[in-house]
């Protein structure tokens, strides 16, 4: 713990400082813990650890849980409460409770096989950490019960995560224009920007999904945020800058993928909007460059993008994985074991360490089965962000972005382990709440039959029912 302590400082006194006052501010609402998970998403513990990387978010679960339960315990009814009934059954929760079962029945047994014991990787990164996630998940299915619920999420999530975005902003510029290393950049003094994660990829991740949700709700010219176009834009471009600085290949593959997704699946996004994001924030990056007081920080930097030696190293690790889960027909099925790569990684490569790609991971230690229902989890996801984004209803750019954060999210799964981070349920999380909000929304214009007020539902009913 001592280490932990040496660490917050600077901006982690800021950080700290906003977590205790939104936990104190939270205390008795579950609806504002909810939001506590929601806003320190991005914020991990500096405390690097292969066992475990804890995040700030799950210190708000507790509440989240207490307050779920009293509230069941006295039967609130939905619009009296902090708690609400009334929304559509979630379709994307029961693909997930399969996922987790087969996680728990086939991963962490056929490990045990395998191994002969359960490695404190597994039970505590993932086991114990997938069980926070799924909680949350079903917690949200109680929360974020109508539209009002919805868009407020969306408003947090954009305003403290520009802050955070811009507090890293900051601490780029120290470190490419003025040289001064800082706790934004990883191991103090790199060139990666990691904002208050641990590691840039992860952060990169999580960049993804504020800047393609943000860049939806513009090219869409919703007004959902509520503040000034050019201010949004200026923080896109900051988010944009941000991804660059991350140095995270896999995070850039997901940028294409997603700005891509979004202009094609927005009705009214055009390449343009996408060119202009991306002339700008290059232009950004060469005259953060040109100002530099380091003259050859530039190098420094493509030889960070560039770096063989990494991309050499993946590739070495795909094989072995591969060779490993080649090794007997059962394994094609089900898998070698949750934490078996990791365990033999050693006397395989000659160094421990993890799959660096989420699909090969869950290939190999969760099986063609395993691998499967991970695939249909996202595309039930798609699948239900798909029904809105087709309406004209105030939710279809979040749809929107939700879709294109999935498809940015594939990408970035190429070169990470990343399917237990905390951005990639809150996409899930979103997608849900969005065919949710938006079934109830249809079922309440029916009921009422207010034709001005529902038309953009009553015109396209079929959607839900595909």
């Amino acid at each position: 713990m001592s280490g932990l302590f040496r660490e917050i400082t600077g901006p982690y006194l800021f950080i700290v400082a906003a977590f205790l006052l939104f936990l104190f501010y939270s205390i008795t609402s579950g609806w504002r813990a909810f939001l506590g998970w929601v806003i320190f998403l991005s914020v991990q513990l500096p405390i690097d650890s292969e066992t475990i990387r804890p995040a700030v978010s799950d210190i708000f679960i507790p509440f989240m849980l207490i307050a779920w339960a009293l509230a069941s315990a006295r039967k609130i009814e939905s619009n009296s409460g902090e708690i609400g009934a009334g929304s559509a059954q979630s379709r994307l929760l029961p693909w997930i409770l399969l996922f987790t079962a087969l996680f728990f029945l086939f991963g962490n047994t056929i490990a045990f096989i395998n191994l002969g014991y359960l490695p404190s990787w597994t039970l505590v990164n993932k086991d114990v950490g997938l069980l926070t996630l799924v909680i949350v998940f079903a917690l949200s299915e109680y929360y974020i019960n109508n539209r009002d619920r919805l868009l407020t999420l969306i408003r947090v999530f954009i305003y403290t995560g520009a802050v955070i975005n811009i507090i890293a902003f900051c601490g780029g510029i120290a470190r490419y224009v003025f040289g001064v290393s800082n706790h934004m950049m990883r191991d103090y003094s790199g060139l990666r920007l990691v904002g208050f994660n641990i590691n840039p990829g992860s952060y990169g991740g999580w960049l993804l999904v504020i800047t393609l949700i943000q860049f939806s709700l513009l090219i869409n010219r919703s007004s959902v945020i509520g503040i000034r176009r050019w201010l949004q834009w200026l923080i896109m471009i900051i988010g944009s800058v941000n991804i660059i600085l991350t140095l995270s290949r896999s995070s850039y593959l997901g940028a294409l993928a997603g700005f891509l997704a979004a202009i094609v699946f927005s009705r009214k996004g055009s390449i343009k909007s996408f060119l202009i994001l991306s002339v700008v924030a290059l232009l950004s990056i060469t005259y953060i460059f040109r100002h530099s007081q380091e003259s050859d920080v530039d190098e420094k930097f493509q030889a960070g993008v560039y770096a063989s030696n990494t991309a050499e190293q993946r590739v070495n690790i795909n094989i072995a994985a591969l060779d490993m889960f080649m090794e007997s027909p059962a394994n094609i099925p089900f898998g070698v074991g949750i934490g078996t790569f990791l365990t033999r990684s050693e006397e395989l490569l000659g160094y421990r360490i993890q799959i660096h790609n989420t699909f090969l991971w869950i290939l190999v230690e969760m099986g063609s089965i395993g691998f499967i229902v991970m695939l249909a989890m996202f595309y039930r996801a798609y699948a239900d962000c798909r029904v809105a984004a087709r309406t004209e209803w105030v939710g279809q750019p979040i749809a929107v972005g939700v879709m294109s954060c999935i498809i940015a999210t594939f990408g970035w799964f190429m070169g990470d382990e990343g399917l237990w981070h905390r951005h990639v349920w809150f996409i899930l999380i979103l997608a849900d709440s969005v065919y949710r909000v938006f079934c109830q929304e249809i079922e309440l214009g029916k009921q009422i039959g207010d034709p001005e007020q529902y038309a953009q539902f009553v015109e396209r009913p079929a959607f839900v029912m595909h």
